[in-house]
């Protein structure tokens, strides 16, 4: 599924605002310091990928969701090839639960 555009503009919105790590090592280090409050993770990420984060998000009690491609993701947040973003706003990461929700119409969070 790609990112809806409201979805896009938030994570722009979120990056320009310095309010994301991106990469993998980056998202790790976010999360294993307690400020991120949800990762979006790139649906064209490998299964190794995915399921490390999934687990990792439900070690540290954060969100994870499963999102968008490679190049959406990218595109949105003005850097190349990333796999996966680590919101570290709590205002942030609310909205784009609630855009990525609606524009999938179920609980898309894990």
């Amino acid at each position: 599924m790609t990112l809806s555009k409201r979805a896009a503009s938030i994570l722009s919105l979120a990056s320009r605002a310095g309010k994301i790590a991106s990469g993998e090592e980056s998202v790790e280090k976010s999360l294993q310091s307690g400020a991120c409050e949800l990762i979006i993770i790139s649906s064209e990420a490998s299964a190794n990928t995915k399921k490390k984060f999934v687990n990792k998000c439900r070690f540290y009690g954060k969100e994870a969701v499963i999102c968008g491609t490679v190049e959406d993701i990218s595109t949105a947040i003005g850097k190349r090839t990333r796999v996966a973003v680590s919101i570290n706003d709590e205002g942030f990461a609310k909205l784009l639960k609630e855009c990525i929700q609606e524009s999938r119409g179920d609980n898309a969070v894990e």
